[in-house]
């Protein structure tokens, strides 16, 4: 005889809920099996005169999920001719089904499934929840990211342990003393709600299989905790008609600085080693993303959705040894596929093309190291840093012999080659130029402070001193730091 597997959903709450396909199935079928015997419908088939067997052997031999599936496939393989396997609810999310009709597809067995009335819907009807709303069971609200401004409905919250595993996630969201309501049906299905505030969530006296919890949408001002979309949604509302004066008027040229600003004061808190104060300019730096893409969004440009998928497109593209089979072991490996990458992206033919293609907008010291870089992989590079040390005096001579002759154009330009090689020199001694010279400015501004301090110490005025005392008070700053 075949073997058939009939997987049902017995349908929540009352055991009516069960359908009448579902009920025809299970009085023709060869074998009914109930996942447990703990559901209402088990009354209603012992009415009927329909003998069942129950899985509850499973739960107690099973000491995790991975076995109870394992044995509940196991024991149903035994079984032969229509093999109808009742479970609670929906039939849809109950983890068993999606393993054992896998597994008998893998091993030709014929499957039907018939879903009946998910747990969340007999929810969501008895608490009378307005409008739509995102749902999980608690095995997996432990880990998830609930988005705050749907009403979410969390399913089978079957322990205490559960449901504090649960709490500890939702209070990452919600509020602690956040009305919420718990619903759960009794042996015949017939369901009752009690309210409490969130924390008391594993302070309740019982919990099964038909334990839920609705958590109502929370509004802009109800939020604690927002995250990117609500950005996105202040964002709309200032620049909307009856939003802020000063935030309608801005165009993506008129925020520019901006940008520059806030990722300065991130790179501050970077180098302050200041976790509390980077998460906070991060944000800035991100409030500047969204403001451009509100504007851009506005005129029919782009939205945010199109720079996480560039980005997200970008990031994929650019590791093949992580989405892809190419093979690269170590950051050196890495960084040549990207260059490569990058250069197909853009097009780029030429080295010249490659050198230009370094934003103008970049620090001028952090622009000339990268256009050194991008220069030196076409191979016109120094062999090490000796022969860029051996041009300093060359371009310090110049720059001498323009300040000689007073023409301010040579005078600008000899400085620029000057530097231009001190970056160089940096650049083949591993050395950021742009961080030097941020670190030598930050030691002047404490030694600077240093010093004033010590001459106001000594009842004097640092601009009433001569150059000379300045200098050995400077040094005096100097040795101070040391100490």
């Amino acid at each position: 005889m075949n073997h058939q597997l009939i997987v049902i959903g017995s349908g929540s709450s009352k055991a009516e809920n069960l359908s009448l396909r579902a009920l025809e199935k299970i009085k023709h079928a060869d074998t009914v099996v109930l996942r447990t015997g703990n559901m209402p419908i088990a009354r209603l088939l012992k009415e009927q005169g329909i003998a069942f067997i129950s899985l509850d052997n499973c739960y107690e031999m099973a000491t995790d999920f991975e076995i109870l599936n394992t044995l509940i496939y196991e024991q149903l393989c035994t079984y032969i001719g229509n093999t109808c396997y009742v479970v609670y609810g929906s039939a849809m999310d109950d983890c068993t089904v999606a393993y054992c009709t896998s597994k008998a597809k893998e091993q030709g067995i014929e499957t039907e499934i018939i879903p009946g009335i998910a747990l969340s819907d007999s929810i969501a009807a008895f608490l009378n929840v307005p409008g739509t709303y995102s749902t999980c069971t608690a095995l997996d609200g432990a880990s998830k990211r609930f988005d705050v401004r749907n009403n979410n409905i969390i399913t089978c919250i079957d322990s205490k342990v559960q449901a504090s595993e649960l709490k500890c996630r939702l209070l990452e969201y919600f509020a602690d003393e956040l009305t919420v309501e718990f619903y759960i049906e009794n042996e015949m299905g017939e369901a009752a709600k009690t309210s409490f505030a969130l924390f008391e969530l594993d302070r309740q006296p019982i919990y099964n299989h038909t334990a839920g919890l609705y958590i109502k949408s929370q509004s802009l001002l109800e939020t604690v905790k927002y995250d990117y979309f609500h950005l996105i949604e202040i964002m709309e509302r200032l620049r909307a008609k009856d939003g802020c004066p000063w935030d309608k008027e801005q165009t993506h040229k008129s925020i520019t600085p901006y940008l520059l600003e806030e990722a300065y004061e991130a790179i501050d808190a970077i180098d302050e080693d200041a976790p509390e104060k980077l998460y906070d300019e991060l944000g800035d730096v991100l409030l500047q993303v969204v403001f451009h893409a509100q504007i851009a969004k506005e005129h029919g440009e782009f939205n945010e959705s199109d720079i996480t998928d560039a980005v997200c497109k970008k990031m994929i593209s650019r590791h093949p040894h992580i989405f892809s089979n190419v093979v690269a072991n170590t950051s050196e490996q890495v960084l040549i596929n990207w260059d490569i990458i990058k250069k197909d992206e853009k097009q780029l033919k030429t080295h010249s093309e490659i050198i230009r293609d370094v934003p103008k907008a970049l620090p001028a010291l952090a622009r000339a190291q990268k256009i050194q870089q991008k220069a030196a992989k076409a191979g016109f590079d120094w062999a090490d840093f000796i022969g860029a040390f051996e041009k300093l005096p060359e371009e310090f001579l110049e720059l001498k012999q323009a300040l000689a002759s007073g023409d301010k154009q040579s005078i600008e330009d000899e400085t620029g080659d000057l530097l231009f090689t001190i970056v160089n020199i940096a650049r083949h001694m591993g050395v950021q130029s742009e961080l030097a010279l941020y670190h030598s400015t930050e030691k002047f501004i404490l030694r600077f402070e240093i010093m004033e301090q010590i001459i106001l110490a000594e009842d004097k005025i640092l601009q009433e001193l001569k150059l000379v005392e300045l200098d050995l008070y400077w040094e005096k700053a100097k040795e101070k730091l040391r100490l």
